[in-house]
């Protein structure tokens, strides 16, 4: 799987990749994305160490601080729609005696992201023709040179890169498709080697290759304060969830059109 035992969450707007968190479903960690009665909901998580007191105790006669440490978890759920909206945060203080203090909003909405299954709708697969690669989508074809994907996936797969490119499939998104392969890719960062997913996007007329990373975690756009990464273009309508071995695709229409 993609980064060992994690599942990877991205946010995908038509050009960039927003790195949303990872979740390792075999310890019991919750999602990062559900769905709620047709509306999207995204949990941001973080962990870190923090100090919260220092104490000066004698040690032979010298004076010496020690500081103790707490883990520090904190968890927002943000309503999805086109743009995030917080609708519930909390921080949890996990002490070294084993104690906690919490300071969070009283909500269910937790166990939707523990108990909702996740859906993955199946996408197209591609056909080799005439030195193209053609993806046949409801009332559209989109035809592809292979040559285009050749520089991408050469690198990794090298003589086995026809085969690849004959297991490329697609999903439609707004103004365009997503092509990805099912399965994972080496790729080294410079520190070192992780698995994961290949991705593409088609606009009909240009096949951009889409950097995965896994980075921290970024917060989705926030409703009447867009970051960049909304204010690059309107809104498409597409959010993208990855997951597992499997890239699994979670497509919400926004209904919002590209401006001018």
């Amino acid at each position: 799987m993609p980064n060992g035992e994690y599942n990877l969450y991205y946010l995908f707007n038509g050009s960039d990749l927003l790195f949303l968190g990872r979740s390792n479903p075999l310890l019991g960690e919750p999602s990062v994305v559900t769905e709620i009665n047709g509306t999207f909901y995204i949990l941001q998580r973080k962990q870190r160490v923090v100090p919260y007191k220092t104490v000066t105790m004698a040690v032979n006669g010298e004076a010496k601080n020690f500081t103790f440490t707490a883990k520090k978890t904190e968890m927002r759920v943000y309503r999805f729609d086109g743009c995030a909206s917080l609708i519930w945060n909390c921080t949890i203080l996990e002490f070294q005696n084993g104690t906690e203090r919490t300071k969070c909003n009283r909500t269910e909405i937790l166990s939707y992201f523990a108990n909702t299954p996740q859906k993955s709708p199946s996408g197209v697969k591609g056909v080799i023709e005439n030195g193209f690669i053609v993806f046949r989508l409801a009332n559209l074809t989109y035809g592809i040179l292979v040559t285009e994907f050749e520089e991408y996936v050469s690198g990794f797969f090298g003589n086995k890169t026809l085969n690849v490119l004959s297991t490329l499939h697609a999903l439609p998104v707004s103004e365009g498709i997503l092509i990805y392969y099912p399965g994972d890719v080496k790729v080294n960062d410079g520190s070192s080697a992780s698995e994961l997913p290949l991705l593409f996007f088609y606009d009909g007329k240009k096949l951009i290759h889409l950097k995965m990373h896994v980075g921290s975690v970024q917060e989705p756009p926030e409703c009447g304060d867009r970051s960049n990464f909304s204010r690059r273009l309107t809104l498409p309508k597409s959010l993208v969830v990855l997951t597992g071995a499997i890239l699994m695709f979670i497509l919400v229409y926004w209904g919002i059109r590209r401006h001018v």
